[in-house]
């Protein structure tokens, strides 16, 4: 885990893909020189009554539900953003406490406080060489899940809402 309170704008950054989730959260990317800048974008109806949110990424092959995802978790108070893999449907440990290496780059972040929306930024490798992350390619498809919950004790708990879309990992400086 890293304890981030980093204002940092990111105007060079614009996304190239953009989907907004039933909730209201809103996820994009961008990406270039083999890293992937990613955004999430949530809105007080999650931030104020719950503690944290998550971004999952799987192979499609891999199926649905959360076994094999490569997961991204952010405890919104805090401002804690941990690397995790889930094994199964289930709690996701940290890739860390499985072996693997925490490969989630604390910038570019950003957490804009306002009234209505926190935006937590952050980017990594395509390719993190790290069997518990997933390596993305241009042109494939993959499972983008989300979710959100409460926190139990100091750690992300089950959650209260969720779901699952796929989306196209596309080469930015191509469009």
């Amino acid at each position: 885990m890293i304890f981030f309170l980093i204002v940092y704008l990111v105007a060079a950054q614009t996304p190239c893909f953009s989907t907004t989730f039933r909730t209201g959260m809103k996820f994009e990317y961008n990406n270039g020189e083999g890293k992937l800048h990613l955004t999430l974008h949530v809105p007080k109806t999650i931030f104020l009554p719950y503690d944290w949110a998550g971004i999952g990424i799987k192979k499609i092959e891999d199926g649905l539900g959360m076994d094999k995802a490569d997961i991204v978790s952010i405890v919104f108070k805090k401002f804690v953003l941990d690397d995790r893999w889930a094994r199964e449907n289930g709690y996701p440990l940290s890739d860390e406490d499985l072996g693997g290496t925490f490969d989630t780059e604390k910038g570019p972040v950003k957490a804009l406080l306002d009234t209505e929306t926190k935006v937590f930024s952050w980017k990594r490798p395509l390719d993190t060489k790290d069997d518990l992350d997933i390596k993305f390619e241009y042109g494939v498809k993959y499972y983008l899940l989300w979710a959100y919950g409460l926190l139990e004790g100091d750690d992300i708990g089950y959650h209260e809402d969720r779901d699952i879309e796929v989306f196209e990992m596309i080469d930015c400086s191509k469009i």
